[in-house]
């Protein structure tokens, strides 16, 4: 059987098969697209609390992220429907509304991205200006400056801190705020003389008025947590379970409860002068109910 002869390479072929050999093979790397966060627009309302570093332990960045976005946007339409829905000045008076958008307006549309077109708030189901209207001058007052203390304490607390992160919402903001401190005291001094005015019997109707005022908002409150959550969980990429529906829910109302209800009831302006009103008594209750 005659064997099959291989010629053995030539010195200069094994030299360049060694230098060949010296050098590793790149690896090939494919552009692979990160999915895309949504910006933060006021980082100090969602963050620095135990309840939020409970969601960041079992949620993704970029889910945390979308919570953050979604609870500044509802924070802001929120802003937008008080101010010119609710406030005692702007719907009372001789105000009117200027044709074009409002600074908050413009970032609005500025934030609502593809992915949360759908987003929408709902607290005109549940606290319209028809219902507004129909309570008592004072109890109308009394949820206006709990309103403008609440905003005025979150702009100076919170929200001036996130210039850096978001110049054009804060300053948007903040020239809803000054509009807010500049009838704060007209509002204030209404708000007084008309709880002077008032029979005892009067005023206790006034404040059970005010009280369904405050239920009518802590409901629109709790389905705009039910309605982001949803937002949120549709927003992931991976499915999020019910458990982690609700806490994502349990966060989002909380935070509103906390900016639009909490923080101005007990500011000590506030307090201080229902109490003045009221009574000690009366006011410290109402106050422990809803704070």
């Amino acid at each position: 059987m005659t064997g099959i002869y291989y010629p053995s390479p030539s010195p200069m072929t094994a030299l360049m098969g060694a230098v060949a050999e010296s050098f590793t093979n790149p690896k090939i790397v494919r552009n692979v697209a990160s999915p895309r966060h949504l910006a933060p627009v006021f980082p100090s309302l969602a963050e620095n609390s135990i309840a939020y570093d409970e969601l960041a332990s079992y949620l993704d960045k970029r889910s945390m992220a979308a919570v953050s976005h979604v609870l500044s946007l509802s924070f802001l339409k929120t802003l937008v429907y008080v101010d010119a829905s609710l406030v005692f000045p702007v719907w009372r008076s001789r105000y009117k509304h200027k044709s074009k958008r409002s600074e908050v307006s413009k970032v609005i549309r500025f934030l609502k991205s593809r992915e949360l077109k759908d987003h929408e708030i709902t607290i005109g189901d549940y606290l319209s200006p028809m219902f507004v209207s129909q309570k008592p001058d004072w109890a109308r007052y009394c949820f206006s400056m709990m309103l403008d203390l609440g905003l005025i304490r979150l702009y100076r607390q919170k929200i001036y801190h996130d210039g850096l992160s978001s110049p054009i919402a804060v300053r948007a903001v903040r020239k809803l705020y000054e509009r807010r401190l500049s009838y704060l005291d007209l509002n204030e001094r209404a708000w007084c003389e008309e709880g002077a005015s008032l029979s005892p019997n009067a005023l206790r109707r006034a404040t059970k008025s005010f009280q369904e005022l405050l239920d009518s908002f802590k409901l629109a409150l709790q389905e705009q947590a039910k309605v982001d959550a949803m937002l949120v969980a549709n927003f992931n990429d991976r499915q999020i379970g019910s458990v982690k529906k609700i806490a994502i829910e349990n966060y989002f109302l909380s935070n509103y409860y906390d900016l639009f209800v909490s923080t101005g009831l007990s500011t000590p302006r506030y307090s201080w002068q229902l109490k003045s009103i009221l009574s000690s008594s009366v006011a410290a209750k109402l106050i422990a109910d809803y704070v």
